[in-house]
Protein backbone atom coordinates (compact mmCIF):
# COMPACT_ATOMS: atom_id res chain seq x y z
CA UNK A 1 0.00 0.00 0.00
CA UNK A 2 2.84 2.37 0.85
CA UNK A 3 4.45 1.91 -2.59
CA UNK A 4 1.17 2.62 -4.39
CA UNK A 5 0.58 5.81 -2.41
CA UNK A 6 4.13 6.93 -3.21
CA UNK A 7 3.61 6.19 -6.89
CA UNK A 8 0.28 8.05 -6.90
CA UNK A 9 1.96 11.05 -5.22
CA UNK A 10 4.74 11.10 -7.82
CA UNK A 11 2.21 10.87 -10.64
CA UNK A 12 0.19 13.71 -9.13
CA UNK A 13 3.35 15.84 -8.73
CA UNK A 14 4.27 15.15 -12.35
CA UNK A 15 0.73 15.96 -13.49
CA UNK A 16 0.80 19.25 -11.60
CA UNK A 17 4.19 20.16 -13.09
CA UNK A 18 3.21 19.40 -16.68
CA UNK A 19 -0.48 20.26 -16.67
CA UNK A 20 -1.56 16.72 -17.53
CA UNK A 21 -4.14 14.52 -15.88
CA UNK A 22 -4.36 11.17 -14.11
CA UNK A 23 -7.37 8.92 -14.46
CA UNK A 24 -8.02 5.95 -12.19
CA UNK A 25 -9.74 3.03 -13.87
CA UNK A 26 -11.10 -0.29 -12.56
CA UNK A 27 -8.34 -2.87 -12.54
CA UNK A 28 -10.57 -5.95 -12.92
CA UNK A 29 -9.88 -8.30 -15.83
CA UNK A 30 -7.95 -6.13 -18.31
CA UNK A 31 -5.81 -9.11 -19.27
CA UNK A 32 -8.79 -11.47 -19.69
CA UNK A 33 -11.06 -9.07 -21.59
CA UNK A 34 -10.88 -9.05 -25.38
CA UNK A 35 -10.10 -5.55 -26.59
CA UNK A 36 -11.88 -6.29 -29.87
CA UNK A 37 -15.24 -7.65 -28.68
CA UNK A 38 -15.19 -7.17 -24.88
CA UNK A 39 -15.75 -10.85 -24.03
CA UNK A 40 -14.15 -11.75 -20.68
CA UNK A 41 -12.85 -15.27 -20.09
CA UNK A 42 -9.70 -16.69 -18.52
CA UNK A 43 -9.44 -18.92 -21.60
CA UNK A 44 -8.67 -15.79 -23.65
CA UNK A 45 -5.17 -15.88 -22.21
CA UNK A 46 -3.49 -18.53 -24.33
CA UNK A 47 -0.26 -18.13 -22.35
CA UNK A 48 1.54 -15.49 -20.30
CA UNK A 49 2.42 -13.60 -23.50
CA UNK A 50 -0.33 -14.56 -25.95
CA UNK A 51 -3.95 -13.44 -26.09
CA UNK A 52 -6.54 -15.08 -28.32
CA UNK A 53 -10.19 -14.17 -27.89
CA UNK A 54 -12.28 -17.33 -27.74
CA UNK A 55 -15.39 -15.44 -28.85
CA UNK A 56 -14.10 -13.50 -31.87
CA UNK A 57 -10.61 -14.90 -32.56
CA UNK A 58 -8.78 -11.60 -31.97
CA UNK A 59 -5.07 -12.26 -31.40
CA UNK A 60 -2.52 -9.95 -29.79
CA UNK A 61 0.29 -9.80 -27.30
CA UNK A 62 -1.41 -10.24 -23.92
CA UNK A 63 0.22 -7.13 -22.43
CA UNK A 64 -0.75 -5.00 -25.43
CA UNK A 65 -4.34 -6.25 -25.23
CA UNK A 66 -4.48 -5.41 -21.50
CA UNK A 67 -2.95 -1.96 -22.11
CA UNK A 68 -5.53 -1.23 -24.81
CA UNK A 69 -8.31 -2.22 -22.39
CA UNK A 70 -6.91 0.09 -19.71
CA UNK A 71 -6.57 2.94 -22.21
CA UNK A 72 -10.12 2.35 -23.43
CA UNK A 73 -11.43 2.51 -19.86
CA UNK A 74 -9.57 5.76 -19.23
CA UNK A 75 -10.85 7.32 -22.46
CA UNK A 76 -14.40 6.22 -21.66
CA UNK A 77 -14.16 7.93 -18.24
CA UNK A 78 -12.85 11.17 -19.71
CA UNK A 79 -14.90 11.24 -22.90
CA UNK A 80 -11.64 11.27 -24.84
CA UNK A 81 -12.61 9.01 -27.72
CA UNK A 82 -11.82 5.39 -28.38
CA UNK A 83 -8.72 3.24 -28.11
Amino acid sequence: VKKWSRLRKRLDDRRDATGGSRVSVPAAYPSQACHQCGHIAKENRDSQAAFKGVECGYEANADVNAAMNILGRALAKTGGGTA
